[in-house]
C-alpha cells in the first residue's frame, strides 16, 4: 500500500502515469518473456496471473518436493479449469499484473487500502474483490520457450517447521478469514469455488488420519 502511494507522489511530482504495475517478491525468477505476456493481456484483462510454479530441488528435500507437485498440478489443471468455467482467479502474490484502473477500484472500495493490511492472504482476497467488482481476469496457460517455463519461479520452504508456517497462514487466510470475510457468496457456482478453496478444513485432518491409520497397520503387520 506504502508502494502506491510512493507512486502516487511520484507521479504528482513528474507528470507521469503507470498504467500497470505487477507483484514480485525480491527472489523471483522472472521469465524473459513474462512481463511483455503480462503486457499483452492487460489489453483486455485487468488482472493477469503468470503462473508460479518452485525451482526444482533434489528429490531428498521431500518439503520442497511436496510444493513441486502440488503447484505443477494446481497450475496446468486447477487453474486453467477454473478461468475456463468462469470462477474467480485468486492471485498467487507473485506473477500477478493489475490495470491502474483495477488498483484505483481496489482503493476506491477499501478506504485505500489495496491489500487489506489484516488479511494473511491478501492476494486470494484481491483476486476475489476484483471478481466481484466485476473486472475481468486473466491466467496466462503454461509454454514452455528454449524448454524453460514461462513462469515465475522462486524456492518454497525446504524445511518442515517452515512449510507448516506458511501452510497454516493458508489455510488460515483462505478458508477462516475468507469465511468470516465473505461468507459463502451468491449462486451455486461461487459456492462451488468457496467450496473447493475451504474444503482443506475437513480434507487436511483426515488426510491426517488416514496417515496415522496407514502408519498403525503397517507397524501391526504380521
Amino acid at each position: 500500500n506504502w508502494i502506491v502511494q510512493a507512486m502516487r507522489a511520484y507521479e504528482e511530482a513528474c507528470g507521469e502515469r503507470f498504467d500497470l504495475v505487477v507483484t514480485h517478491d525480491a527472489e523471483d525468477v522472472l521469465h524473459p518473456d513474462s512481463l511483455s505476456w503480462i503486457n499483452f493481456y492487460a489489453e483486455r484483462y485487468d488482472m493477469v496471473q503468470v503462473p508460479v510454479l518452485p525451482l526444482a530441488t533434489p528429490s531428498r528435500k521431500i518439503t520442497h518436493g511436496v510444493y513441486c507437485d502440488e503447484f505443477a498440478e494446481y497450475q496446468t489443471k486447477d487453474v486453467p479449469m477454473r478461468t475456463f468455467l468462469k470462477g474467480f482467479l485468486p492471485s498467487n502474490g507473485v506473477g500477478t499484473g493489475y490495470t491502474r484502473r483495477a488498483l484505483d477500484r481496489l482503493a476506491e472500495d477499501a478506504d485505500h487500502r489495496i491489500f487489506d493490511p489484516n488479511c494473511l492472504t491478501e492476494d486470494y482476497d484481491c483476486g476475489l474483490r476484483l471478481h466481484r467488482l466485476g473486472f475481468r481476469q486473466h491466467f496466462i496457460p503454461l509454454s514452455f520457450e528454449k524448454g524453460e517455463p514461462v513462469a515465475t519461479r522462486e524456492y518454497f520452504p525446504q524445511r518442515f517447521r517452515q512449510a507448516v508456517r506458511q501452510r497454516t497462514r493458508w489455510v488460515t487466510g483462505i478458508c477462516l478469514q475468507s469465511w468470516a470475510k465473505h461468507g459463502w457468496g451468491q449462486g451455486a457456482a461461487q459456492i462451488y469455488w468457496f467450496w473447493r478453496d475451504r474444503k482443506g478444513l475437513i480434507g487436511n485432518p483426515l488426510s491426517l488420519l488416514g496417515n496415522l491409520i496407514c502408519l498403525y497397520g503397517l507397524a501391526t503387520l504380521t
